[in-house]
């Protein structure tokens, strides 16, 4: 096993630079509504030395308002792909009418290193707010990332929101 230090690419060496700037969605300085005026959001993302992927959401800022300016009640949920089943979805506490909200929850998936390359962590924010309990709650943007291409020496990022596929079930 390698150390900390060393970046995962190395360990899995088929990725690209081109292929990385394709899957991560970074934020250039100065542009808090990230690319798509959706916002943006930090994570901290590792690889731990007990074969897990570690994931930490910090906060996510600018998200937009409702169409009727009200503000969102976002949480965020995150899935390791291909395997979008409840064993794999993780999901923060919503945070009522903020659109920069602070989380800072860790969330765990144990997964061998060879798997890596496999995996997609998809990470999702959803506005909560006052849509009845048989509704499906609307994405307000996500975000994917490759896992064969995490660096571990980038662990803590801003990730620009993009708009949301719906390809998924609630």
């Amino acid at each position: 096993m390698s150390t900390a230090a060393t970046p995962l690419m190395q360990m899995f060496p088929s990725a690209t630079s081109s292929e990385e700037s394709s899957i991560r969605q970074r934020t250039t300085p100065g542009s808090n509504a990230g690319i798509h005026g959706l916002g943006r959001v930090q994570l901290t993302v590792k690889y731990g030395p007990r074969n897990n992927l570690i994931i930490v959401v910090h906060q996510i800022e600018n998200l937009p308002k409702e169409e009727d300016g009200e503000l969102p009640d976002p949480y965020v949920k995150l899935y390791l792909l291909p395997d979008r089943s409840k064993d794999s979805k993780r999901k923060t506490d919503v945070i009522k009418d903020d659109c920069n909200p602070k989380y800072d929850e860790r969330f765990e998936y144990p997964i061998p290193p060879n798997e890596l390359t496999q995996r997609t962590l998809e990470v999702s924010v959803i506005n909560k707010k006052g849509l009845l309990f048989l509704q499906r709650s609307p994405k307000m943007g996500q975000v994917r990332l490759d896992c064969g291409l995490l660096d571990s020496s980038k662990m803590t990022q801003w990730y620009d929101l993009a708009p949301a596929a719906d390809d998924d079930e609630e």
